[in-house]
């Protein structure tokens, strides 16, 4: 996975503003879909899968405060923001899915922005396993992620690149970001989603929101 290291995660929150149009309305997306698929008056077992500096583990503690929502992710400093942000009123726990087997029989598991900064395409499935296998028959499975394909001279790309003009970025930062984007993440395509959300016991991953080329996904457990 990338590095999320002290100094991106303080400027986290900003930057994905700027790099990614429509940032708010996939969260607030996120959130309608979780509602609509468990009973927001009831408890439920609901995992952050990256939780990042806490934006999202916020906004849901404040609108479904029956649920009890736990938050993993790999980076330190990633956590310390998340800290800052929820205090103790989340539990945080540092590492990945994998390191933690208590975390089984999941009503819904929430993640942004992890699938396209795994290394490569074994750790990818194997993140879609782990996920399947943590979720009770019928749970739901939120991802945003970068979905293949892409290239340095689409449209697309040519409208991101102006949106970063336009927030600020120089000539040499919006030729960085570019490069980033190229090829720093590992966007998987949907034949490659199609074959691992069916291996992994999930539904067809259905579109529920798209911007440029990030999209949030959502999926059933069937097994």
């Amino acid at each position: 996975m990338s590095v999320f290291d002290q100094q991106r995660a303080r400027t986290y929150d900003a930057g994905a503003r700027t790099v990614m149009a429509g940032y708010e309305a996939l969260h607030e997306m996120s959130r309608d879909a979780l509602a609509a698929c468990l009973e927001p008056e009831r408890p439920a077992r609901v995992l952050l899968l990256g939780v990042g500096t806490g934006y999202e583990a916020e906004e849901l503690s404040k609108r479904f405060p029956n649920w009890h929502l736990t938050g993993v992710d790999p980076s330190e400093p990633m956590l310390a923001e998340a800290r800052k942000r929820l205090g103790d009123s989340l539990e945080l726990r540092l590492g990945v899915l994998e390191d933690f087997p208590d975390l089984a029989g999941l009503d819904a598991v929430l993640s942004i922005g992890v699938l396209h900064h795994l290394s490569n395409r074994q750790q990818q499935q194997d993140w879609l396993m782990a996920i399947g296998r943590s979720l009770r028959p019928g749970g739901v499975f939120l991802t945003g992620c970068q979905v293949a394909p892409y290239s340095e001279t689409s449209l697309r790309m040519r409208a991101l690149q102006a949106r970063w003009r336009w927030s600020g970025y120089s000539e040499d930062e919006v030729r960085e970001r570019t490069q980033m984007f190229v090829t720093h993440t590992l966007p998987p395509d949907r034949a490659l989603l199609e074959q691992w959300y069916a291996a992994a016991g999930l539904s067809s991953p259905e579109v529920l929101f798209s911007t440029a080329f990030f999209q949030l996904l959502g999926s059933l457990a069937s097994k």
